[in-house]
C-alpha cells in the first residue's frame, strides 16, 4: 500500500520498493523536473505585470512627463511603489548585465543609448523616449546607427505608452532573412524594409497591460532561457512571413480585378450567353448575345 503523502520523492521510494525492475530512473527524472519547475514557478512573482500596471497608472495621472522620469521607473522604483520592482529588476537583470548611458562611437561624436543589456552574443539595446514622442524617422535612424555600429541585433524604443522593436538588417541573425526579400516585394510593400520598419509593437494603457507585459516577457533574463538569436530570428521571420502572405493575397486580388476588368471591357458571346442564363431579367426578355454586345 502506498503512503498517503504529497511529497513526490516519498511516493517514488514506495514505488521503487514495489516495482524494482521498472525503468525508475525515467520516473525520477520526471519527478525532479516537476519539482524544479514548481519551485521556479513559485519563485517567479508577477513583477513585470505589476510594473506595467503601476506605470500605466502613473502615465494616466501625468506623473511621468519626460525621459528622466521614465528612466527612474526602469532602474529604480518611484516613491510610493512600495515593494514593487522597476523594469530591469522585474526582467531579472543584475548589475553585471546592465550598462546605462552606454557610449556609441559614431564618427567623431559619442551619443549614448540609455541601456545596453546582456552580454555578447545576447546583447540588446533599450532607448527611452518622452511619453507620446516615439517612432519618428530620426529616432529610427538613430537606433539603426547604434545597432550597426555596435553590431547588435535588437533595439527597442520605449516611451511608456509604446514599445517598438527594430532589428539590425546587417546582423547575421537577420541578414539571411533579409536576403529572401526580393526587390519586387520591397517595391510593392515598403514595410518589408527592416531599416525603417519595426518587427513588433506593443501598446500600454490601464485597460490593457497584457500586450506590453507579453512583449517584454520575451526578454526576461534567465541564463537558461534568454537567447537573443532565437528571439530576433523568430520576430523577423514572423513579421516578414506575415507581410509576404498579405502581399501574395493582395497581388492575386489585383490580378483577378485586372482580368475581370478586361473581361468586362471585351466580353465574347460565350460570356454574354452565360450572363443571360444567370440573369432572370435578361432571360425573361429572351435577350440575344448579339443584342447585349451592342448595348
Amino acid at each position: 500500500m502506498l503512503p498517503s503523502s504529497k511529497d513526490p520523492y516519498i511516493l517514488f521510494g514506495a514505488v521503487k520498493r514495489i516495482l524494482p525492475n521498472l525503468a525508475l530512473h525515467r520516473i525520477e527524472g520526471i519527478l525532479l523536473h516537476s519539482k524544479q519547475w514548481k519551485e521556479k514557478t513559485i519563485a517567479m512573482k508577477p513583477w513585470l505585470r505589476d510594473y506595467f500596471k503601476r506605470l500605466a497608472e502613473n502615465l494616466e495621472k501625468g506623473e511621468i512627463t519626460d525621459e528622466r522620469a521614465l528612466s527612474a521607473t526602469v532602474e529604480i522604483p518611484l516613491p510610493g511603489w512600495g515593494k514593487g520592482k522597476s523594469l530591469l529588476p522585474a526582467l531579472e537583470y543584475d548589475k553585471e548585465n546592465v550598462r546605462s548611458q552606454y557610449p556609441i562611437r559614431v564618427g567623431t561624436s559619442k551619443p549614448r543609448v540609455d541601456f545596453m543589456l546582456g552580454k555578447d552574443p545576447n546583447r540588446w539595446m533599450l532607448d527611452l523616449k518622452k511619453p507620446h514622442n516615439i517612432n519618428r524617422p530620426k529616432h529610427v535612424e538613430q537606433m539603426q546607427s547604434y545597432l550597426s555600429q555596435e553590431k547588435v541585433s535588437l533595439g527597442i524604443l520605449f516611451n511608456g505608452n509604446w514599445a517598438i522593436a527594430y532589428v539590425n538588417p546587417e546582423h547575421p541573425f537577420v541578414a539571411h532573412i533579409c536576403q529572401t526579400i526580393t526587390e519586387q516585394e520591397l517595391s510593392a510593400m515598403p514595410e518589408l524594409d527592416l531599416k525603417r520598419n519595426p518587427v513588433k509593437k506593443a501598446q500600454l494603457n490601464s485597460a490593457n497591460i497584457q500586450e506590453m507585459t507579453k512583449f517584454f516577457r520575451l526578454l526576461r533574463h534567465d541564463k537558461t532561457l534568454l537567447d537573443i538569436q532565437s528571439i530576433v530570428s523568430k520576430l523577423t521571420e514572423d513579421y516578414v512571413s506575415k507581410l509576404k502572405g498579405e502581399l501574395k493575397i493582395s497581388t492575386r486580388i489585383d490580378k483577378i480585378q485586372k482580368a475581370l476588368f478586361e473581361t468586362i471591357q471585351n466580353p465574347n458571346e460565350q460570356i454574354i450567353s452565360s450572363l443571360i442564363k444567370a440573369s432572370s431579367a435578361l432571360s425573361h426578355l429572351k435577350a440575344k448575345p448579339s443584342e447585349v454586345l451592342n448595348v
